[in-house]
Formats: C-alpha cells, structure tokens, sequence
C-alpha cells in the first residue's frame, strides 16, 4: 500500500486520492538535461465543451468546409482521415480551437495520450472534445518532442498517474498538464534521438510486415493443400433471387449474394470430401457451464485474442463468485475457439499450454476436436478466407452483427485423411510461431530504443 498526505489547504474540491498522488509525481525531474515544463515551451488548448460540436451542425465536405479532428485522427496518426465537417459560420465560432501545421493533437478520452502531427498540407478545421491541442513555441526538433513526450506519456499512464475515472479513463486537467517536466537537451542530441527512434519504427515495421506476410500466406497454403481455389470474391450492388432460393427464411440481400455460391462451388470442388462442423467437433462445449464459488477462473473475452496470432492474452486477475455475469464457456486444451461478433471475427485461437481454469464469454463458439480432426488443422481452416466468408454470410445485425453458434457448427468443412490434416496442421503451427517470433522481435527493437533514449536523458549513454 502507498501512502501519502495531503493538506486540507491543498484540496481542490477532489476527494479521490488518486488526484493528488498523481500531482506529486508529474512534477518530478528525474534527467541530466535543462528541464522546462509543458505550459512553458507550449500552448495547450482542450476541445470544446461537448454541447458546442453536436451531431446536428455536421454538414457534408463541399468548397468552404472544414473538418472536425476526433479521436480517430490521433489514435491511429491519420490526420488525413475526415468523417466529419462544419460550415464557414461554426468554423468562425469555434477558430479558437483550430489547428495549424505542426500543432499536435493528442487523444484524451478512453485511448489516452496517442498523437498526431497535423501536416502542412492539412484540411482546415476544429478539434473535438475529446483532443488536446499542443502548439509549440520554437527552440527544438518537433520530432523530438513528440518522441520524449510519447515516452513520459507512456510512463504516467502505467503508474496511473495521467488519467481518472474507471469505465472510461480521462486525462488529467490542463493545469496538470502544464507541470509535466520536458527534458531539452542540445539539438545535436535531440536529432540523435530522432534518428534512433526512426531506424527503430522503420526495422519494427519490416518485421511486422513479414510477420503478416507469414500469416497471411495460412490461407491460401490451406486452400491450396485442400484442392479448393476460391475466387476473387465481390460484393454486388444489384442481383436477383428467385423465390425458391430463398433460404433458411433469409430476406436480408447480403445472405443471397452471388459471391456466396462460388464460395459454395470451390468447397465443393476440392481434393477431399465435405461434412458439418458439428459432425467433427464435441457440440457439448458450447453449453453453458455453472461456475462454482469455490473454484478460480481466468476469463476470457472477445477482446483478449490477439487478431494477428491468434494467441490467447491471459489476465492476471482471477474470478471466483465475482465471474462477470452473462452466460461462459468453460475451456480445455486445444480448444479453438471463434468470436460471433463482426467487429472481433478474427478472433480466432487454439487454447495450448493451459495451466489455469480458463471460462470463456458465451460470445465465442468453442469446437472441441473429436478425434476425427486434428486441432492445428481446423485451426488453420477456420482462419482461411473461405471459411471467414462463410462466417459472414450467417451474421445478422446491425450495429454489432453476430453469428450463432448453431450457424458455425453448420458451415462445412473439408475432411481429408488424418495424415493429410497432420501435414498442413505441422506447417501452421510453424508459420504462426514464426510469426509471433517476428512480432516479438519487433516490440524488443522498439522497447530497446525507448530504453536507450531514456538511458540518453538520464545521462547514462550518449
């Protein structure tokens, strides 16, 4: 436990502890360098009230437009990316909140402390409420300062020192803000720190891309293996369906598209024959369980599954008879298991190395293996496009379209020989740990720069 005091003629209305530990710690210099703090060496402007950028004012892109800057543009670093637009009669209202070239916009709501560089060829426009613009007074390399200043962000945010609130995390006030220490060596060094930091992202994006490349390359090695050559797949605007085609008591068009029946057509024409999911797989697993107060789970959600890998991202917090409500799954080894929502359909896993009991959200669809298949092999199949597609097709929805378990336990599958299954699941699971070893490597390139810059500003390493 952490303690400290704070005096009653120091309180500012906040009665949250955190407030105040947070206070203490930005003011710290910890670095060999001249130091200035944040509200000295720039301007910072918070978006507008909520009430003053409302859905109603947006108008659609035309000559004498401009755009509104959200979350998006600083979370992804895409200042280019415009949804939203005002009229010249807002913009003139709300020109106290514009952005110039060079300014910094930075997330403060949620994702926290992500930035952008707005560019010189930049659309006109606003920040919303949830930005913070930072336009800096001149003296040093902006690329510096968007590094260094990422990295102490970096810092306050995992000692929970940047942010408050539980369910959605906001940024501290602007007068905090102000008090945040910037170490300003010598240009020479700041370029230094550019420069490391640039070959870093460049080598970690080399390696990011091979590791996609690699899983990527699952699909058409399994289709390829499996005799089946799926199509070049489009969306059709206008198409008809005649009345007894109509199936399974579908009306929506996207279920009858016509790219659905040549995705039919190459399963069909593959090297092996066909059967349900369900006739392959424990349909058991996916009833829901009763989770006993005595027992320790670790649990699992849609968001846990890294997309890329299809590696499970396991919490070190445990659930007893505080197990988040809604109906679970519970899961053993080699299980693989599907997200049934649109947004998280990539999350596709196989349960390996489990030590723990592990309980899923009933917003997977859990195939246990019969011994009729081999896990790495359907693992493969289910990342495939083919299968994805089929996945797609029985989705329903309109915000977040779900598919049922019952849907994906009907979709088909080929069943080649158990030796043929063994081959390709041998070469899946060596493409996906080669990938995960890329992905590794690129996050320790990256995590070894941010720890030589540190080592600079500490004035261990020059």
């Amino acid at each position: 436990m952490e303690c400290f005091k704070v005096y009653a003629n120091e309180i500012e209305g906040r009665l949250d502890c955190e407030f105040y530990k947070k206070r203490l710690k930005i003011s710290k210099e910890v670095n060999k360098f001249e130091t200035k703090i944040l509200g000295d060496i720039s301007v910072l402007k918070r978006g507008p009230f909520g009430g003053s950028i409302k859905k109603e004012i947006f108008v659609e892109k035309e000559e004498n437009t401009y755009q509104v800057y959200e979350q998006y543009n600083a979370i992804n670093n895409d200042p280019y990316r415009a949804r939203y637009f005002i009229s010249e009669k807002d913009y003139k209202r709300l020109e106290s909140f514009a952005v110039m070239p060079n300014d910094i916009i930075m997330s403060c709501s949620g994702t926290i402390g992500k930035l952008a560089v707005i560019p010189n060829d930049f659309n006109k426009g606003v920040i919303n409420q949830a930005l913070l613009r930072i336009r800096l007074k001149s003296g040093f390399n902006i690329n510096y300062f968007v590094i260094i200043f990422s990295l102490i962000i970096e810092k306050l945010i995992e000692g929970n020192e940047f942010a408050y609130g539980a369910a959605i995390r906001n940024i501290v006030s602007i007068d905090e803000l102000k008090n945040i220490q910037i170490p300003l060596p010598p240009l020479e060094i700041q370029n230094k720190i550019v420069q490391l930091m640039d070959n870093a992202y460049s080598l970690k994006k080399l390696k990011e891309a091979e590791a996609q490349k690699l899983l990527d390359s699952i699909s058409d090695y399994v289709l390829d293996e499996l005799g089946i050559k799926l199509p070049e797949l489009k969306d059709k605007m206008t198409y008809v369906v005649n009345s007894e085609e109509v199936q399974n008591g579908r009306l929506d068009p996207y279920y009858h598209q016509p790219k659905f029946e040549e995705v039919e057509k190459a399963i069909e024409k593959g090297k092996y024959g066909i059967v349900k999911i369900r006739e392959i797989v424990d349909e058991s697993a996916n009833k829901t369980v009763r989770i006993e107060n005595n027992e320790k789970y670790i649990y699992i959600e849609i968001g846990d599954i890294n997309k890329s890998d299809g590696t499970i991202i396991l919490k070190a917090e445990e659930f007893g008879e505080k197990l988040p409500t809604g109906s679970k799954n519970k899961l053993i080894e080699n299980d693989v298991i599907i997200s049934t929502v649109r947004p998280y359909l990539k999350g596709i896993a196989k349960v390996k190395n489990c030590e723990k009991n592990l309980v899923s959200t009933g917003a997977f669809c859990v195939l246990r293996c019969t011994k009729k298949i081999n896990p790495d092999y359907l693992l493969g199949f289910v990342r495939s496009n083919l299968f994805i597609n089929m996945v797609c097709r029985n989705m329903s929805g309109t915000t977040y379209p779900t598919v049922s378990d019952e849907d994906i336990l009907d979709l088909e599958t080929p069943l080649p020989p158990l030796e043929i299954q063994n081959k390709i699941a041998e070469e899946v699971k060596t493409k996906m740990e080669k990938s995960k070893q890329l992905q590794e490597e690129a996050k320790s390139i990256l995590e070894g720069a941010k720890e030589k810059v540190e080592r600079i500003i500490l004035g261990g390493d020059e």
